[in-house]
């Protein structure tokens, strides 16, 4: 079966879950991934959590993702925009959620993170997230890592989804 771009309509949430299924199905763009978010360390991929839409006092992550590391754990607090601007708040959010985390002994350390369409994320003032990763490069990742009949429905949403943030 052939997609048509008119036929897909992409909203933030299906991302979320196309970057998340990515992560847990696919362990080379999970190290390409974790690699893009600062993490340099070697050895296996390691998910400890990994949740969408995940929620506390201090506000929602679009996606939590913790992962080890050679000094404990690391969280992710990742914030996905398909297009509508960012909350001015969320990058504060994620790092007081991030130290209340390492408080906790959820985690040993963490990144605030940014997903989205190369576009939006010029638009964001450099020091506001620990790392930015856009879809362009999320959509070579997948094409890169992943076997071809899996992934043309995953490129097709990636690319309806930046031709919409435009």
């Amino acid at each position: 079966m052939k997609l048509r771009d008119d036929t897909l309509q992409v909203h933030e949430r299906q991302m979320d879950l196309l970057i998340l299924e990515e992560l847990a199905c696919s362990p080379a763009f999970g190290r390409w991934f974790l690699g893009q978010t600062g993490h340099t360390g070697a050895g296996s991929l390691e998910l400890l959590r990994l949740l969408r839409s995940d929620s506390t006092y201090d506000g929602e992550a679009d996606f939590l993702v913790v992962h080890a590391t050679t000094a404990g754990s690391r969280a992710l607090l990742i914030d996905n925009k398909l297009g509508v601007a960012s909350t001015c708040s969320h990058p504060e959010r994620f790092r007081t959620r991030g130290q209340t985390g390492i408080a906790a002994g959820c985690w040993q350390k963490f990144a605030t993170v940014l997903t989205a369409p190369r576009h939006y994320l010029a638009e964001v003032d450099e020091a506001v997230f620990d790392c930015k990763v856009p879809y362009e490069a999320i959509r070579q990742a997948i094409a890169a890592h992943g076997d071809p009949a899996r992934i043309a429905c995953k490129l097709k949403l990636l690319d309806c989804s930046m031709a919409k943030a435009i």
